[in-house]
């Protein structure tokens, strides 16, 4: 009866720390780089207005899955046979670690498409010649459609 309750108990044990281990050696290096590219992004793009914050979250109920593949853009992960576990392991941990302000910033610095991107700052300047903060909620839709469907556009209508 001992032998079969330590099997258990390591079969359980076994996956939470195989995550804390990926959580420490893989996620939390990565976190570090993203929090140090924010901390040099504009102000705009650390702490989004309340207008992008409201759109983005109006259209985009869970931050997660985009700021996760924001994030794995930190690691290359393209040989990964594995690509689908890694993401479902980030999302896990993105979940965990990262609150949703914390999100907003990644996707407010890293989450818009050539040529309006990298950031909010560049792509409000890009698509409308004016900063986040002199946008009105149409042009703030307008953003935060190209973060969802990206670019089609090839250059910047404003440069």
């Amino acid at each position: 009866m001992k032998s079969w309750l330590i099997c258990v108990a390591t079969l359980l044990l076994l996956p939470l720390l195989a995550l804390a281990a990926y959580d420490v050696c893989v996620f939390q290096p990565a976190r570090l780089d993203m929090r140090i590219a924010i901390a040099h992004a504009p102000a705009a793009d650390r702490v989004p207005s309340p207008g992008f914050a409201a759109q983005l979250q109006m259209q985009t109920p869970d931050l997660v899955p985009y700021s996760t593949r924001l994030l794995m853009r930190q690691v290359d992960f393209s040989t990964s046979r594995y690509w689908g576990l890694h993401y479902f392991l980030w999302s896990q941990l993105n979940a965990l670690h990262l609150s949703d302000d914390e999100r907003l910033a990644i996707i407010a610095s890293q989450g818009f498409p050539a040529p309006y991107g990298p950031d909010l700052v560049h792509a409000s300047q890009c698509a409308f010649g004016e900063q986040p903060d002199q946008l009105d909620s149409s042009d703030m839709t307008a953003l935060v459609w190209l973060i969802r469907d990206g670019a089609r556009q090839k250059t910047c209508p404003h440069a």
